[in-house]
């Protein structure tokens, strides 16, 4: 047989394998073959990885959608514009990674390679917001404060992890890791609930780890300074749980740290599926006190 013939055969055979799975426009990708045309492969994450199905979303709504079907990268909640650090933005198939309602958000993370940021190491997952107009700068005594809850799906997945994931995240500027955050992390073999604080030639340095209940809602309020010479005070539940002063909490070589929230987990979820909520979040940034909501805080 000539090889025009036998290219030809190839054609035909893979108009036919392309026809009978026929998959829907939006889960095709097109690949350039080496003979200059153009033929459909199936997308492999056309449909949903996902093995498990999403947690409870009553009275949350989905993100409004464009006309390919993702998520905008910026959404407008709370007052505030932030930045979607989710699935949500670049793939269909995680239309749970973030959902809102008026005063509350929601997040929720599977363990596949499709929950994380675009450009989000294939191991890592996140569903995050990070905040994009106000910033929290050097050298400034600022208050904040917000209501949580967290739920883990498989508690013998979580413990063995190494690492838990972020609860809220005060965030460099350049992107190296937290001044301050809030982490979920495993604890005595249930949850717990960690206060790190980094610094210029640091690593993350552990200020407080004690029990999270899951499932159940917490407040927690903060008080701290960020630059080369800072401080941080913690209260969870009404309890002083961190209280540390002179220490670096970020650099004075930058400036202007974003606020995030939701969960990221840098080293996978060992199979679980975390869903975290949140909600009475403080005006930020503000130097205002919020010391009476120590003892107080606001209902759920």
């Amino acid at each position: 047989m000539s090889t025009k013939r036998k290219f030809a055969r190839r054609w035909v055979v893979a108009g036919a394998i392309a026809a009978t799975l026929s998959p829907p426009a939006g889960a095709q990708i097109q690949v350039l073959n080496p003979f200059g045309m153009r033929l459909p492969f199936i997308q492999p994450f056309g449909s949903r990885q996902n093995t498990v199905s999403p947690s409870s979303t009553t009275g949350y709504s989905p993100l409004p959608v464009q006309s390919n079907g993702l998520t905008a990268k910026y959404l407008t909640w709370n007052g505030h514009q932030w930045s979607n650090d989710s699935g949500q933005t670049w793939n269909t198939n995680v239309p749970y990674a973030i959902q809102t309602t008026a005063p509350k958000i929601r997040f929720e993370a599977h363990d596949t390679t499709l929950d994380r940021g675009q450009f989000d190491e294939s191991t890592k997952r996140r569903s995050e917001i990070s905040s994009t107009k106000e910033f929290f700068l050097n050298h400034t005594g600022y208050w904040m404060a917000f209501s949580f809850k967290v739920h883990w799906n498989c508690m013998a997945c979580q413990v063995n992890l190494k690492q838990g994931g972020e609860i809220m995240q005060v965030h460099w500027p350049s992107g190296d890791s937290p001044p301050l955050a809030f982490r979920v992390v495993p604890y005595k073999g249930a949850a717990g609930f960690s206060v790190t604080t980094h610094g210029v030639n640091q690593g993350n340095i552990s200020r407080y780890v004690g029990p999270l209940t899951l499932d159940t809602v917490h407040d927690v309020v903060f008080h701290f300074q960020l630059g080369a010479t800072g401080y941080e005070q913690v209260w969870l539940d009404g309890v002083q749980v961190s209280n540390v002063s002179n220490i670096p909490v970020g650099t004075d070589l930058e400036n202007g740290y974003a606020m995030r929230l939701g969960p990221y987990y840098g080293g996978g979820l060992n199979g679980n599926v975390v869903v975290q909520e949140y909600g009475n979040v403080a005006p930020f940034p503000s130097t205002s006190s919020l010391s009476a909501r120590i003892s107080s805080p606001p209902a759920w």
